[in-house]
């Protein structure tokens, strides 16, 4: 597949009987685009991969997720990130999915500083701090409730 142009690439992945063994190239895909629509690919088939694909799965979404333009759609998201960081095996797991919460908090805080000093973006700045507020909050109530002394030190490198 990393021979084929890209869209030839998911084509064929999107339509081989192969599919399941074409998740974490379709995932990269998906996030190297951003193609809308795609959140229930991550979610649906994070259930049905491996541990190593987990991961390439959790990353590749919150790439995704930083590409879209609707915000909805993040938030949509967060349920299922929550849930790979409270209740996820093995413990480390949970490790990736608050990375992933870092990643579209720093999204938002990107944001609103490269449009801070633009005059008509100041309710698009404004909305990019309350999202990156309740991320920070999140994660914030997250940490709080994780007892696992091997996650918790990872955990505070988070921000």
């Amino acid at each position: 597949l990393k021979d084929l142009d890209i869209k030839e690439a998911k084509n064929l992945a999107e339509n081989s009987k192969d599919k399941p063994k074409l998740v974490p190239a379709l995932a990269r895909i998906y996030a190297q685009e951003g193609s809308e629509g795609k959140s229930k690919f991550f979610e649906e088939n994070y259930a049905t991969v491996g541990v190593n694909d987990k991961v390439d799965l959790i990353v590749n979404y919150a790439s995704y997720l930083t590409m879209q333009k609707d915000d909805k759609v993040i938030d949509q998201s967060l349920v299922f990130f929550q849930k790979v960081c409270k209740e996820t095996n093995p413990w480390w797991m949970k490790i990736m999915g608050m990375r992933a919460l870092g990643q579209i908090a720093r999204f938002y805080a990107q944001k609103e500083m490269a449009l801070q000093s633009e005059p008509d973006a100041q309710k698009v700045v404004e909305e990019a701090v309350k999202r990156k507020n309740y991320l920070r909050e999140l994660i914030e109530e997250i940490k709080s409730e994780e007892k696992d002394d091997r996650v918790l030190p990872y955990y505070e490198q988070i921000k």
